[in-house]
Order: structure tokens, then C-alpha cells, then sequence
């Protein structure tokens, strides 16, 4: 009886020092994690690249038990440069929980997310999007990360959002869902579109994609000449679709400049050569197929109209990969048999 009795005060004793000593532990972690989120709020966010930290409200800080925590009630504005107005940015909820210790990876959940124009006369971003908000009804969102390590771990979190925000793709685990509103008038009178979004995941990658029937409605309105094709192309890569216009429109903009100055000019096979070539410098030979291909896609051109665009395009890509200049394109689109004028 008496070895009972023993063995029973040993293990009461164990338990009650185990018990101590986890309750020590988990409070000393979380004064280091709220420092280290305070160094992440004065010291990261305000230096990285172009953003700036201007305004940062929480209402309440949620610590979980399962080595977590939230930002409830969460406010926040973001300057993305000098001209543009900045971003507010709330949250119902905002968290992020350890999966693994002390290495592992880190989840990332938020809910009722929304980001606004810091200045309600203007819309999200500038104003030829005419956005006036995205919501993320809900996202979910892993990374590797270690506890010995939290500051870089952080950081590295903060650049692997900064990837996804620029590509909309990401390696790491990623489901999300959401809405876009745009803002159009006619005339006098305002009305808004709505665009849905979500996350697809096939060969390892993680990708933002848009509700197709929803881009039938807004995609006319930003330009008048998007085939089929480029619909689908902007429906599952909408974070690259204003870059891609922007190259686009560079390369038609180029060569009408060089038409006024040039005798006996191809535009057409400049345009195509050029866009081509801006297309694999900024993504890549891939994607710059996957781009051009797509344009000619239910396209009003006749088959050999796609064929010679197709051929410059492929040029074009060349020129890239080959390392060629930009100021020697049009020597190289004047001479080189392999373009079609």
C-alpha cells in the first residue's frame, strides 16, 4: 500500500512540475512572439520595397493554447507608392497557428479580410482599374517556418504574400475565396460588377483564378478587343493581366511611333515581334507562348493572319532568349528572312 502511495505522490509531483513548467514555457514564448511581432510592425513592414506602414489599429491580440495567435478587429493602411492613394486594409479575423514544433509550418487564416482606397474618392489602386474593393471571404494559407527563428520566419512569410500578391500563384498550400467590385458609369449614373475568385491547385501550384462567367461581364469594359482566349488567359492569371496590357500596350504604342519616322514600315510584324520579346524578358519563354497563343484564340483574324502573327511571335521570343537589345530589333525585323512582314 505504502508503494502506491509512493509511486501516486511521484507522479501528482511530476504532473504538478510538468504542468509549471509548460505554463512557464508558453508565457515566456508569447512575451518573445509580441515582441517580435512589434519589431515585424516598426522594423520589417516599413522598410520592405515600396510599401509603407502608415496607420496600424488592433483591437484585441487572440492567443491560442495550440501555439497561435490572432489580430481581431484588425486596421491597417498601406502606402504602395508616392501617387497613389493608400490601402486600408480590415479584418474580422487574421491569425496564424503552429503546425509542427519547434519546425514546421505556419497557417495563415483569415476571415472577412477587405482592402479599400485610403481615400474614398478615388478607387483601390488607381484609377484605370476603377476597383473600389476586394474582399477575401476567407483564406488559408501555409508556409515553412521555425520557432527558434521567428524573425526571419515572419519576414519570409511577408515575402512569400509579397510573391503571391505579384504572380497570384504560390508553391505553398493556398485556399482562398473572395470578390472584387469595379465601378463603371454611364453617363451620369454608377453602377458596379462584381468579379469572383478562388484558389486552383494542380501540379504543386497554388493559383488565384476568377469566375469565368463573371470576366464575360467585366473584361469588355476594360478593353474592346479581348478574344476569347485572352479571357481565358486573365481568368487564370488575373494578377499578371495588368502587367500583360501594360506590355501590350507598349509595343503598340512603339510601333506607331516608329511608323511616322519609317518608310515602308511592317507594323504589324514589329508589334508582334516586340511584344513577344517584352514578354519573355519579364516571364519567361513559357509563359510568353502561353500569352501569345492564347491571344489568337477565337480572334477575328483569317488562319493565315494567326499563322504570320504566331511565326513573329515565336521570333520575337527568340530575340529574347538569344539576348538581343531592344534598340536592334527593328534592324534585325527588317533584315531576318524568318519574319513574316
Amino acid at each position: 500500500m505504502w508503494f502506491r502511495r509512493y509511486i501516486l505522490t511521484i507522479l501528482i509531483v511530476c504532473f504538478a512540475l510538468g504542468g509549471v513548467g509548460t505554463i512557464f514555457f508558453y508565457h515566456y514564448f508569447l512575451s518573445g512572439l509580441k515582441e517580435r511581432l512589434r519589431h515585424l510592425q516598426n522594423d520589417i513592414l516599413p522598410w520592405e520595397g515600396d510599401l509603407k506602414i502608415l496607420g496600424f489599429r488592433l483591437e484585441e491580440l487572440d492567443l491560442h493554447r495550440t501555439f497561435g495567435f490572432g489580430l481581431v478587429g484588425l486596421q491597417c493602411d498601406v502606402g504602395m507608392n508616392e501617387t497613389d492613394p493608400p490601402v486600408r486594409i480590415t479584418a474580422q479575423y487574421l491569425g496564424w497557428r503552429w503546425l509542427g514544433l519547434p519546425n514546421g509550418r505556419l497557417k495563415t487564416m483569415a476571415c472577412n479580410l477587405r482592402l479599400v482606397s485610403g481615400s474614398p474618392a478615388k478607387p483601390l489602386l488607381n484609377d484605370r482599374y476603377r476597383m473600389r474593393r476586394i474582399e477575401v471571404h476567407s483564406m488559408e494559407y501555409e508556409t515553412q517556418v521555425s520557432m527558434f527563428d521567428l524573425k526571419d520566419s515572419l519576414g519570409r512569410v511577408y515575402h512569400d504574400f509579397k510573391k503571391i500578391i505579384q504572380r497570384g500563384e504560390s508553391t505553398a498550400p493556398m485556399h482562398l475565396q473572395g470578390t472584387m467590385y469595379f465601378e463603371f458609369k454611364i453617363g451620369e449614373r454608377a453602377f458596379q460588377l462584381q468579379q469572383r475568385f478562388r484558389t486552383l491547385t494542380s501540379d504543386g501550384i497554388s493559383r488565384i483564378v476568377l469566375n469565368r462567367e463573371d470576366l464575360e461581364h467585366v473584361g469588355p469594359k476594360f478593353a474592346d478587343r479581348l478574344s476569347r482566349g485572352d479571357l481565358d488567359l486573365v481568368a487564370n492569371h488575373p494578377l499578371k493581366a495588368p502587367r500583360l496590357f501594360d506590355i501590350q500596350r507598349q509595343a503598340e504604342e512603339k510601333a506607331k511611333a516608329i511608323r511616322w519616322s519609317e518608310i515602308d514600315f511592317p507594323e504589324d510584324a514589329y508589334r508582334h515581334v516586340l511584344w513577344s520579346y517584352l514578354l519573355t524578358q519579364e516571364y519567361g519563354a513559357e509563359f510568353a507562348h502561353v500569352v501569345t497563343n492564347a491571344h489568337e484564340i477565337g480572334s477575328y483574324n483569317t488562319d493565315e493572319e494567326k499563322a504570320k502573327d504566331q511565326q513573329n511571335n515565336r521570333v520575337g521570343i527568340h530575340y529574347a532568349q538569344e539576348g538581343v537589345r531592344e534598340e536592334n530589333l527593328l534592324a534585325r525585323v527588317l533584315s531576318d528572312p524568318q519574319v513574316r512582314r
